[in-house]
């Protein structure tokens, strides 16, 4: 939520939840190396429907546009879009992102979607009936 990826990056490595590569990509385009880490992803394979599958197709979402993966943020973006009123990451009872309509704004910004202003405007309203603050600054910066 606070853009600071790079710095849970060797929390994730190694988790038994976490696709294997997930927190190198992350590092690398955290780092400014993109192409780096665009060599080392994996081809696209469906991630396993469990608690964790909204989360991990959040951070999907969030990796493709790292990567510059246009088929890898649709294909996110496509699955995210029934999901938008939902925290990300809530099912895990671990860790939370935020809205899932937080996260589609991005996406639909890359691909050039019509809608990321309305995606943000849906998350900003989350965020404030739920009061948590971080959501609403994140929503706010998006809009601005």
């Amino acid at each position: 939520m606070q853009d600071r990826t790079a710095e849970i990056t060797s929390e994730l490595d190694g988790d038994p939840h976490m696709p294997a590569l997930f927190p190198e990509l992350f590092a690398l385009s955290a780092a400014g190396r993109a192409a780096d880490a665009r060599a080392v992803a994996t081809p696209l394979r469906p991630l396993r429907r469990d608690r964790l599958w909204l989360f991990l197709t959040g951070i999907r979402a969030l990796l493709a546009i790292a990567l510059d993966d246009r088929e890898r943020a649709e294909s996110a973006y496509q699955a995210l879009l029934p999901f938008a009123a939902r925290p990300a990451g809530a099912d895990t009872v671990l860790i939370t992102l935020w809205p899932v309509a937080q996260i589609l704004g991005d996406p639909a910004r890359y691909l050039g979607i019509p809608g990321a202003q309305a995606h943000y405007k849906h998350a900003l309203a989350i965020a404030e009936h739920a009061h948590v603050e971080p959501w609403r600054e994140a929503a706010i910066r998006r809009l601005d």
